[in-house]
Order: C-alpha cells, then sequence, then structure tokens
C-alpha cells in the first residue's frame, strides 16, 4: 500500500501539482515513467532526493535506520513514507514510532497519513479509525471512505460510503464496490458492473482488485483484454498468480500452447496450486501437450481440493463444472462417468467398481 500511496506522489509530481499528496492523482504516466522523469531532471534537488530514496526502498536497499533519518529532517513527506512503511511492515521499527511519524505528517499538512492511520486503526480502535478517515475526507482524501465502509455495521450505510468514494476518485472503494457486485455482496451479483469498477479501480492505480478484474473479464469471455491487463501487472510486479492468469487467458486464446503449458507446469512446481485448473483443461484438449485424460482428471481433482479448501469464496459452480469435465474424460476413455471403473458385460455393461449401467 506505502508503493501505492507514493505513486500518487509521484503522479502528482508529475503533473506539476503543489501539494503532492493530496491531489487526484493521474495516469497519465505510470509511476515508473515518474521516477525516471525525476531521477533524470531534478538531480540533487529536494524532489530528485525524494526519487533516489523512493527508488532505494522499492528496491529493499533502504534501512530502518536510514529511513527514521529522513523522516528525523522533517519533511511531511519523508514522516509520511516512514510511518506507512513502519505500520505495514516494510520496514522494522517499533509501531508507536510509526504511528508517531504519521502524526507529524500530518501536522506538517500530509493528510494521506490520516488515511493511514485510519486504516490502521480498523478494528483497533473504530473510533479513531472514524476520526482520522474523516480528516482525510475533509482535506480531499477521499479513500477514507473506503476506512469508514468496512467499520461500518449498516449495509446500506456502507454501500453509500463506497458508492460515495468511488464518485470522488477512490481506487480502493471503486476495487471494493466491484467485488461486491462480483461476489453479490449487498448488491444483486452483476458482472458488468463488477468490471467497469474494477476498471476505473485499475485505471487509478489500484491493483489490490487486479486478479479479480482479469478473472471477471475471463468470465465475459473477453480474453484479449484478460491477457494485456494481466500480462501487464505480470511483467511489473512478477506476481506468481498474475502468470497464472496469463496462462489462462492464453489457453482460451489459443496463444502459444506448447509455452504456456511450459509456464504453468513452471508455476505449479512453483507452489501455485491454482494452476491445477488450467493444466487440467490443457491435458484435456491437448493445448502444449498431447491429450492426457488421466492427467486431466488428476489436475482437475487436486483442483477441486484447492477450491473447497478456501472458505471465504463459494466455488460451488466452478467445482460443478470441474466435475463435469471429469465424467467426459472417463467417457472419452469409455469408462463409468461416475467412479471412472471398467464396464463389464456383452448386452447390459454395468460398472464392474460402482455397479451402475453404462448411460452413454
Amino acid at each position: 500500500m506505502v508503493l501505492r500511496k507514493i505513486d500518487d506522489f509521484l503522479f502528482s509530481v508529475i503533473n506539476g501539482k503543489k501539494n503532492f499528496f493530496d491531489q487526484v492523482y493521474t495516469k497519465d504516466f505510470s509511476s515508473n515513467d515518474a521516477l525516471a522523469y525525476l531521477l533524470e531532471n531534478e538531480g540533487d534537488s529536494y524532489l530528485g532526493e525524494f526519487a533516489k530514496n523512493y527508488k532505494r526502498l522499492q528496491d529493499n536497499e533502504m534501512t530502518s535506520e536510514e529511513a527514521v533519518g529522513l523522516a528525523d529532517k522533517g519533511s511531511a513527506e519523508f514522516s509520511f513514507l516512514v510511518s506507512s512503511a513502519i505500520i505495514e511492515e516494510l520496514l522494522e521499527g517499533d509501531i508507536q514510532d510509526g504511528i508517531s511519524y504519521a502524526k507529524a505528517a500530518i501536522d506538517s499538512g500530509c493528510f494521506m497519513a490520516a488515511y493511514e492511520l485510519s486504516f490502521y486503526y480498523r478494528d483497533r480502535d473504530n473510533d479513531l479509525a472514524r476520526q482520522y478517515a474523516n480528516l482525510a475526507i475533509e482535506h480531499e482524501i477521499f479513500d477514507g471512505y473506503f476506512t469508514l465502509a468496512t467499520i461500518e455495521e449498516d449495509d446500506e450505510k456502507a454501500l453509500e460510503y463506497l458508492e460515495k468514494g468511488a464518485n470522488l476518485g477512490s481506487g480502493y472503494c471503486n476495487g471494493l464496490l466491484g467485488k461486491c457486485y462480483w461476489f453479490g455482496v449487498n448488491v444483486e451479483r452483476d458482472y458488468n458492473k463488477a468490471i467497469e469498477y474494477f476498471s476505473i479501480a485499475d485505471y487509478l492505480g489500484n491493483t489490490a482488485y487486479t486478479d479479480l478484474y482479469v478473472n471477471a473479464l475471463l468470465a465475459q469471455e473477453r480474453y484479449e483484454d484478460a491477457r494485456n491487463i494481466a500480462l501487464e501487472n505480470a511483467q511489473e510486479s512478477d506476481n506468481p498468480s498474475m502468470w497464472g492468469l496469463v496462462c489462462e487467458a492464453n489457453y482460451f486464446l489459443d496463444y502459444a500452447p506448447e509455452d504456456t503449458f511450459s509456464l504453468a507446469s513452471q508455476l505449479l512446481d512453483n507452489g501455485v496450486k491454482e494452476m491445477h485448473r488450467i493444466l487440467g483443461f490443457m491435458c484435456f484438449d491437448g493445448f502444449g501437450t498431447k491429450v492426457d485424460y488421466i492427467s486431466a482428471i488428476s489436475h482437475l481433482r487436486n483442483a477441486i481440493e484447492f477450491y473447497k479448501n478456501d472458505e471465504n469464496i463459494d466455488y460451488t459452480d466452478l467445482i460443478n463444472n470441474l466435475n463435469t469435465l471429469i465424467e467426459k474424460a472417463y467417457m472419452n476413455m469409455g469408462l463409468c462417468r461416475y467412479c471412472g471403473g471398467s464396464f463389464q458385460g456383452l448386452l447390459s455393461k454395468k460398472c464392474s467398481n460402482c455397479g451402475r449401467k453404462k448411460d452413454y
């Protein structure tokens, strides 16, 4: 989160804003473009020094001692950077020191730190979370509505906060609204609205919901869009799960079968269990490999177990679809669709394992 907020700062700088942290950011440039611009053009100026230190933090080359030393210079921006890094455990440090730096940043006029504290105090002290969220909103840091929504017990009021924040340009509110419409939480399920809100969140630079955004595009068979977004994110973040979504899009697009199968296999070997499902599809269809129903069934069964163990999301429809594909694999091998047993008998064939009659 801290890097995303510093991205806000970079976007603002590159667009010539005076009050860097308290302006709505744009994506006329990527954060990397903005960083490159500052490093090339600002030299040893304050902004140049900030860019250099941001790059060091991004590359995990800054120690907590160095970061605290920068904050102790009294800069609101550096105080915010250090407070965020400590609170979000990107840098080692006492949490109370992180809170103190956040308060110092607020006192110096950096109200992104108010949102940082509102987020930190969620479920720890909701009264304080609400206080800091409202302070952030008062100074046009509209992610504060995200905090208000996530601590609100009244579902209708929480939805109002999200909608208000989304309309005012909060990436987090747009992302969470997209999630609500994707899963049908407190709203009627609507894939098109989910994609709309996810796309706005993505445009605003919030990558927290990119995986859901890509999955929504895949569900709507917008495979090219899904691949483009997943590939861009995967190349920037090297997130294994995002590379997995690239593989899924490639499969549906019939793009680079052998390379995609190899990448999917490598991701599974590296612990990305979601790849069982897509590898099951590939083995079933002979995508990038020979048709192999035995391997397909094995992958699909592992995928079902993976999704069954996720208590946060209802995967009933997906699991049913995977079971249907397993049945088809058994039938393609001339086996019992229900258990995979072989048939016996000349006229009335029955499964030697479960006793069911052959019905296909």
